[in-house]
């Protein structure tokens, strides 16, 4: 998708500044009230001998699109990823569109629970879960 087609299908842009901003720039939409945040995979994100993204760059998105979930659930970005596990399922590729659905599992007063899933249309490639320190 070029960065036109993602703004007609009703697609923002995110450019965030520090490590996040190195991997992005990310795009998020709400679709029946779940938070979806896409990636096109660029060169500069895979592994030069394999042509497949990068792992860190895989978990980094994870991070981001969970993150972006619970921003929508404490309504500001008030909080910190104290703990990510992932199980990388398949590979993405060059040009390819990945989509993190975040599921928000619960909150209390001091933390955040998240599971989500990155695909590549309809194929997922890694699960993940976490938990946000509210700050």
């Amino acid at each position: 998708m070029t960065e036109h087609e993602f703004e007609a299908a009703g697609w923002q842009k995110v450019a965030p500044k520090g490590h996040s901003g190195m991997v992005g720039p990310f795009w998020t939409k709400r679709d029946n009230g779940v938070r979806l945040v896409c990636l096109k995979a660029e060169e500069r994100h895979c592994n030069s001998h394999l042509g497949t993204v990068h792992g860190g760059v895989l978990m980094t998105f994870a991070d981001v699109g969970l993150g972006f979930g619970v921003v929508d659930a404490l309504g500001a970005p008030k909080c910190a990823t104290a703990d990510l596990q992932i199980q990388f399922l398949s590979t993405a590729k060059v040009g390819e569109v990945m989509t993190c659905e975040a599921q928000l599992m619960r909150q209390t007063k001091d933390l955040v629970f998240m599971r989500g899933v990155v695909s590549v249309q309809d194929r997922p490639i890694v699960a993940v879960s976490g938990i946000w320190k509210i700050l």
